[in-house]
């Protein structure tokens, strides 16, 4: 499922099982401690781009709706919990008091750090080590955010505004809220996605590029990923690790 590409080091390889959880580093000991320890592939250090598609066919932002109620409610009990047991917030007193205040689902009522807070904890916590774990699925290779870069570079070169757009959204992020840049309470993971319609407006243009580039991993793994969504109308969820 994972592919090990020419210069990247092998740490260490797991077989557990196909979904996953995962989240970054921890706010208490137990928050975002053991990102895709329970997925099939390798570990690599370093920072990551990694690729997700939901498990339902479901957007992320119809994930995050549909299982807002359960995710509320769960953050909040395991939360008090572990402040009881173990005295360690699970999550800020911040995002506590957003979820205390907001008991349904107001999306578009939400200011772009709330609603990107809320996904941060929904994709890394949630649906890591809670009721989640499953929903979403690695896809494509997880490589260095390095091997982007000269991708970045031929993109920016080729001044086409809205092939800048759409790749912008794997290196900065995009709030579901306004397809802004993401907003990352911890400043070290990012959240974006691509829907059907820019996985195949990027597959059009990169392909020209691929033919000129050969050499360029960064595209070949964009295409790869592509390749293997093609038949999925569901987003691409990015995670880039800053």
């Amino acid at each position: 499922m994972f592919a090990l590409w020419p210069g990247d080091q092998l740490n260490f390889s797991i077989f557990i099982k196909p979904t996953f959880g995962f989240a970054g580093q921890p706010a208490a000991s137990k928050r975002h401690h053991c990102r895709n320890t329970n997925v099939v592939g390798h570990f690599y250090m370093g920072q990551r781009i990694v690729y997700y598609k939901p498990t339902n066919g479901n957007t992320l932002r119809e994930n995050f709706e549909t299982d807002y109620g359960q995710f509320r409610d769960w953050i909040i009990s395991t939360n008090d919990q572990s402040l009881t047991e173990d005295n360690e917030r699970l999550v800020s007193v911040e995002l506590e008091l957003l979820l205390k205040e907001n008991a349904n689902d107001k999306v578009q009522e939400w200011s772009q750090p709330t609603i990107d807070l809320m996904i941060f904890e929904y994709f890394l916590t949630y649906c890591d080590i809670g009721p989640g774990q499953g929903r979403f699925q690695i896809v494509g290779p997880m490589m260095y955010t390095k091997r982007y870069e000269k991708t970045s570079r031929i993109i920016d070169k080729a001044a086409d505004k809205d092939l800048m757009t759409i790749w912008s959204y794997l290196i900065q992020g995009r709030s579901i809220k306004n397809n802004n840049p993401f907003i990352s309470p911890d400043n070290e993971n990012l959240i974006g996605f691509w829907d059907f319609n820019d996985r195949e407006f990027l597959n059009h243009r990169l392909v020209k590029f691929y033919k000129e580039q050969k050499d360029d991993e960064g595209i070949g793994y964009v295409l790869s990923v592509i390749d293997e969504m093609k038949n999925d109308k569901s987003d691409l969820i990015l995670n880039m690790e800053k």
